[in-house]
């Protein structure tokens, strides 16, 4: 294999060889948002920062964490809520059916409904 010869290659083929970093985003990066809970202030914006955080904090769900765990629940009063929940929902769903379809549905009647208003 020592003496095969190298092979020859066109250099018009290489043209960008080398260049890859002159191909950068000239771009300004925005800064990625730091872990957690933490908003960075820029531009002593403190507003808008705090609009920030109130956001992340909606999305986390974490007030309504910080209310559930504020007081100790028993594990069958969890259950009990939980489950009260659901069957709210259900109902919910079946009165917006009743009321997309037409039909009566428990105490809610759509004709009455479009007769009073």
């Amino acid at each position: 294999m020592k003496d095969k010869p190298r092979k020859k290659y066109d250099l018009k083929n290489f043209s960008n060889f080398g260049k890859f970093e002159q191909k950068r985003d000239r771009r300004p990066r925005r800064e990625p948002d730091p872990p957690g809970l933490a908003v960075t202030v820029t531009g002593d914006d403190v507003m808008k920062a705090y609009r920030r955080l109130k956001k992340k904090m909606m999305k986390d769900n974490l007030m309504d964490t910080i209310r559930d765990k504020r007081y100790y629940k028993k594990p069958s009063e969890v259950r009990q809520e939980k489950l009260k929940e659901q069957r709210r929902n259900m109902q919910k769903s079946q009165r917006e059916k009743a009321r997309e379809y037409g039909i009566r549905y428990k105490n809610y009647d759509p004709n009455a409904s479009k007769q009073r208003g």
